[in-house]
């Protein structure tokens, strides 16, 4: 492992970076671009000092010229994808998730649905660009993206390490539980979910798809495992209330459905596209609803679901909300990216803009781009060697703004 001073592992024991060794040697090359050739190095980063402080504004302006790279995979194993990642540029690679933005440039997920979604919250509020990498069950989040193999993934990696215009912001959904804990403890936090959550049918499905071995997830688990949800059907008597927009709610009366769904995406469940309409960054739920039907009925309604068919019938209602409220008449699950979320009631809406993610260049039309969020030029425009030189100026210059955010912090705590 090579840090960003050059140096080889011994100034990274343990993963650490120890600072003591590289900076009295290369100070003024790293600082020379900044004008800081002048600048004298704080008292207490030699190797006698701790290296295991959190980065400081110092840290963060001389290590600026390669980008941090930081990889998740699914809990208990390292994927074997990560390697032609790896191997695509000279970047400083790290396990895990990073503390803060500070440490990492750019965060790689390798896993499916339910891996990104165990980290949603943490990558929020780190606000770095994510590129989902699909070895999961069901990898509806990267289909969205136009992520559908691991090579399109690797596509976009090269493009976003060449200076490519491929980061866009989108929204997550946001579930809420609005029923107070019985023992008076804090209400709990609520949740974000970047696909389809639900309730009813859905639920039950992703409950019987998650006991299911790994490889048979991959293989058609959740139409196997909806199929042995539907011999135990049961229609859900529930109360729905709507923000379609800011000034307008609309309260629907109570009704019986088998499935409710909302939706920030267009599908799940390794592609069932329940709200065919869903777009990333409309700023709005799709929401779909099922009435209560007989079984035979459901399912000859289930493989029009593949296609987004099944709005056309008289028992499925779908409408966009910018909030949802639910209630049942018993607390039933919610699951939401095939994962356990709360039980019922419920309030869900839009966090808008909420994540950075890197996406190829065929899905620019659809999740428009951010202000400020694109790296180096358009396609085609300059050569290799300039757009990644585009890319360093951008990392550099995020690296910088950060770091004199975090001194001018420092300054006013210190004041008072």
């Amino acid at each position: 492992m090579v840090c960003s001073f050059g140096q080889k592992d011994q100034c990274h024991p343990s993963g650490a970076r120890d600072l003591g060794s590289c900076l009295d040697r290369r100070k003024p090359r790293f600082l020379a671009p900044l004008g800081m050739t002048n600048v004298e190095i704080p008292h207490g980063l030699g190797r006698t000092s701790s290296a295991r402080q959190k980065p400081t504004a110092y840290h963060m302006l001389i290590s600026c010229t390669t980008m941090r790279v930081a990889a998740i995979f699914p809990p208990g194993r390292r994927d074997r994808y990560w390697q032609p990642f790896h191997q695509a540029n000279d970047a400083e690679w790290t396990i895990g998730l990073p503390a803060s933005a500070a440490e990492a440039d750019v965060i790689l997920i390798f896993g499916g649905d339910g891996t990104l979604h165990r980290y949603l919250a943490d990558l929020v509020k780190l606000q770095v660009p994510v590129l989902v990498v699909p070895c999961g069950g069901g990898n509806d989040m990267a289909r969205a993206l136009g992520l559908h193999r691991r090579t399109d993934s690797l596509a976009a990696w090269r493009r976003f390490c060449g200076g490519g215009n491929n980061v866009r912001t989108i929204d997550l959904g946001l579930i809420q539980p609005t029923q107070p804990p019985a023992d008076g403890a804090p209400a709990p936090a609520g949740q974000y979910f970047c696909t389809v959550g639900g309730v009813g049918l859905d639920a039950q499905t992703a409950r019987r798809a998650n006991q299911l071995p790994s490889w048979l997830r991959r293989r058609g688990g959740y139409v196997i495992s909806m199929l042995l949800s539907l011999a135990q059907l049961a229609s859900v008597k529930m109360n729905l209330e709507t923000e379609r927009c800011e000034t307008e709610a609309v309260a629907n009366h109570p009704k019986s459905a088998v499935l409710t769904a909302f939706a920030n995406g267009p599908a799940y469940g390794g592609g069932m596209k329940i709200a065919p309409r869903a777009q990333l960054d409309d700023g709005k739920l799709d929401i779909c609803v099922v009435r209560d039907v007989s079984k035979f009925k459901l399912l000859c309604l289930f493989p029009t679901v593949f296609f987004g068919r099944h709005l056309s019938m008289a028992e499925v209602e779908y409408f966009q909300a910018e909030r949802l409220q639910l209630e049942t008449e018993e607390p039933s699950d919610v699951y939401a990216d095939g994962e356990f979320v709360c039980r019922t009631p419920i309030e869900v809406s839009v966090a808008k803009r909420a994540l950075q993610v890197i996406v190829p260049v065929s899905v620019g039309a659809g999740v428009p781009a951010r202000a400020g969020s694109a790296i180096g030029p358009s396609a085609g425009s300059g050569e290799d060697g300039r757009t990644r030189e585009n890319a360093r100026a951008y990392i550099q210059n995020k690296r910088i703004a950060l770091a004199w955010r975090t001194a001018g912090a420092f300054r006013s705590s210190s004041s008072t």
